[in-house]
């Protein structure tokens, strides 16, 4: 059974996070791409928190 396709947006976190594929050899990427994501989650939660 097929969760996600590597290409996909969630398989592209999940290789940066588990230094897979093209994050093998490049570190630095995968922090800036996860660096990225930790962001948009945290303004999603405050902007949820502000809503209450």
């Amino acid at each position: 059974m097929v969760l996600y396709k590597p290409s996909s947006p969630v398989g592209v976190y999940i290789s940066a996070a588990r230094l897979e594929g093209p994050f093998e050899h490049r570190p630095a990427a995968a922090a800036y791409i996860l660096q990225g994501i930790a962001q948009r989650l945290s303004r999603t939660e405050q902007a949820e928190l502000d809503a209450d």
